[in-house]
């Protein structure tokens, strides 16, 4: 039985995630869903609470791990201050996921063209949230089932543009153990190969950015699949 915490994007809400928590446990594992939502609301800095969330939530478990951190999109750049805080990690599996940029902002790294788009969308300092970023088809093609989609679009929240320009934490000594990259959207192939290039355990789904949500039981089988080479 193994020990998971699985972390969101800070864009969206835990139901992203939530039905890829309930098929692990389904298997028997342990699984620590924190909320990052309300994170965002209190000005720059935005890093710090999204880790102290996850810590309270693990806190709140019960549980002494050793865990699996499992990072879900926006949340791979968290993965070095949230490994620290929990006092390490077994293993760190990201899906769908940015590797850790220490130093580095989302600016930073984002293609010029979605940057302007971002740009040209927000309001006072705000962006619309995140399913108003794409037409509204996107969401109805990855998230089919009518109750799961309502659910992940009930949590999204209007987003501080400046959390993006806010640099990724650098934590000496990171990672201090084995990594793996599951690959779900073809958009991130990009991302899979820096992986590679890392030297991480990797593996491909042909399948959507949403599919934690959509299809949780092909991706518990492909988390599990790297956990047994990556964590092992």
């Amino acid at each position: 039985m193994t020990a998971f915490v699985l972390v969101h994007s800070p864009l969206v809400g835990p139901a992203t995630c939530a039905p890829l928590a309930a098929e692990l446990r389904s298997r028997g594992h342990r699984v620590i869903l924190p909320s990052l939502l309300g994170t965002l609301t209190g000005g720059p800095g935005w890093v710090g609470p999204q880790v102290r969330a996850v810590r309270a939530a693990v806190d709140a478990a019960g549980d002494g791990g050793p865990f699996v951190l499992v990072a879900h999109s926006g949340a791979g750049p968290l993965c070095p201050a949230i490994g620290a805080a929990l006092g390490g990690a077994r293993a760190y599996l990201f899906l769908d996921a940015a590797p850790p940029r220490p130093g580095r902002s989302w600016w930073d790294v984002a293609p010029e063209s979605l940057v302007a788009h971002l740009e040209s969308m927000a309001v006072g300092g705000w962006l619309p949230p995140w399913n108003e970023w794409f037409p509204e088809e996107d969401m109805t093609v990855e998230l089919p089932d009518p109750a799961v989609r309502r659910a992940v679009q009930s949590e999204l929240e209007r987003l501080p543009l400046g959390m993006f320009a806010e640099p990724a934490p650098d934590i000496p000594g990171w990672p201090d153990a084995p990594c793996g990259y599951l690959r779900l959207a073809p958009a991130y192939d990009d991302f899979l190969a820096d992986a590679r290039s890392r030297g991480w355990r990797t593996a491909s789904l042909d399948a959507h950015h949403l599919s934690p949500a959509a299809d949780p039981v092909a991706v518990a089988d492909a988390v599990l699949g790297l956990l047994g080479s990556a964590g092992d």
